[in-house]
């Protein structure tokens, strides 16, 4: 799934290392209530997984940024940022990891409580929508 790349970015790379990396520190800033490193965290991550093309961490950073977003308070944002995740795990062929399951379904659970049933569904498909390439 890496793309090659410069030394270093071609997948088992330094760089692609240290994407992974950062995805698993921004986890754990997320889980401390550090929403801002986290934040910066996924962020650093989607940018280097999209630099070398790493499918499954930019689809990971996406979910990590909208579950900073729905901690956020920005609802619509984690709608877009989770439908756009799925859509990738979805052409992919990634279901959507079973020890993941119940936090996934506790942050779509709390987005339809603030945005309703109708709103989710229609962020959600908007996230969706959304270009992957850009």
């Amino acid at each position: 799934m890496a793309g090659a790349g410069p030394a270093g970015l071609e997948a088992g790379g330094p760089a692609w290392g240290r994407g992974r990396r950062d995805g698993r520190r921004a986890g754990r800033h997320r889980l401390d209530g550090a929403l801002e490193p986290a934040l910066e965290a996924f962020r650093e991550a989607l940018e280097l997984a999209r630099e070398l093309d790493v499918k499954d961490v930019i689809q990971y950073s996406l979910e990590g940024i909208a579950r900073v977003y729905a901690a956020q308070e920005k609802s619509r944002e984690a709608a877009w940022l989770q439908g756009a995740a799925e859509t990738l795990r979805d052409r992919l062929g990634f279901p959507l990891n079973p020890a993941d399951v119940p936090r996934h379904e506790a942050g779509v659970a709390l987005l339809r409580a603030r945005l309703g049933d109708e709103g989710l569904t229609a962020e959600w498909a908007y996230g969706r929508a959304m270009p992957l390439d850009d």
